[in-house]
């Protein structure tokens, strides 16, 4: 059994495969079948370690489970048969909380968490994107976001899980809320949904900054919370910058959107030897005159080479 700084490093390796190869490498088998009233659970004995998961749970959740399965098994805590993934994250059990820590470690490394969260705030759209690249889900994301809060640039974030509009369980490694207030709080963002809500602490000057991210059904909310420093939480995303900006571009051109994006598809590659400067001039010379009449006009006008400023800066280093 390799230690847990070992598969850590493996996991990191082989991401975003990292649970299903580590259970190889290991020599765990992986055995999928429907389970009633639970997601999984490992067993050990003289045949081997057999991991089992509930083959009627979606795809994102039986990943989370199995790398739930693993966590048990790297940190000799025995698992909990009959418990689902949702009772293990509600759960107040010192060694459960351990367990998914690593769970949603090996599933998103802190390394592909800084990539694809160079600034603060976070908002939903970034945690979509960074739980399709890792393949799990939105909510499996936000938990190991809320875990590296520091690292990221965040004073302190949480989790807050509601059924139906109702608290069920907040996770956090130093964040507190009341149940009144985290449902206040869902209230509020739900005006501004998809754009997160901010809400100014005077007294701290600190602002939090909450979004509202999709869970696989629509029985459920959850709310990722997190708190900023005056600054940095009134500093707008890039998915809120881009926004208007798409609007003005775009207005009902769909085809003029793909064709853009496709573009912007060439040259993300490019930026691995690319600085901003280099490639934003590398774009309007190598494509600024592909469109004509409406389309060059906006793509060349100032908001045009914002929003091209803008995507790019996403791949690209500033200096």
């Amino acid at each position: 059994m390799m230690n847990i700084n070992q598969a850590k490093r493996f996991t990191e390796e082989k991401f975003p495969a990292g649970p299903e190869e580590l259970a190889a490498e290991l020599g765990i088998e992986v055995r999928e079948a429907p389970l009633t009233g639970c997601d999984g659970w490992v067993l050990s004995g003289p045949p081997g370690v057999i991991i089992r998961l509930n083959s009627t749970a979606f795809p994102t959740r039986r990943r989370f489970t199995l790398a739930h399965e693993l966590g048990h098994l790297l940190l000799g805590i025995p698992s909990v048969v009959g418990e689902s993934v949702y009772d293990s994250l509600k759960s107040n059990n010192t060694e459960e909380r351990q367990v998914n820590d690593l769970a949603a470690e090996l599933l998103l490394p802190e390394s592909i968490v800084r990539l694809h969260l160079p600034s603060v705030p976070v908002v939903a759209k970034q945690l979509r994107k960074l739980a399709q690249k890792a393949n799990v889900s939105e909510l499996a994301a936000a938990i190991r976001v809320v875990n590296l809060a520091k690292e990221v640039g965040l004073v302190n974030a949480a989790v807050a899980f509601f059924k139906g509009d109702v608290f069920e369980w907040l996770w956090s490694r130093t964040l507190t809320m009341r149940p009144a207030d985290a449902t206040d709080l869902l209230v509020e963002t739900k005006k501004t949904d998809p754009l997160p809500a901010r809400i100014h602490k005077g007294k701290t000057n600190e602002v939090i900054v909450a979004s509202i991210i999709s869970n696989p059904t629509n029985q459920s909310s959850t709310l990722f919370v997190q708190l900023l420093p005056e600054e940095d939480g009134n500093r707008l995303s890039n998915a809120e910058r881009r926004r208007p900006l798409e609007d003005f571009l775009f207005k009902d051109d769909n085809q003029f959107r793909m064709e853009l994006q496709g573009v912007f598809g060439s040259f993300r590659p490019k930026c691995a030897d690319w600085t901003l400067e280099v490639a934003f001039a590398e774009f309007y010379k190598q494509k600024g005159e592909r469109w004509s009449g409406t389309r060059r006009t906006r793509l060349n006008s100032v908001k045009g080479r914002e929003y091209v400023r803008l995507r790019l800066s996403e791949w690209c280093p500033a200096k």
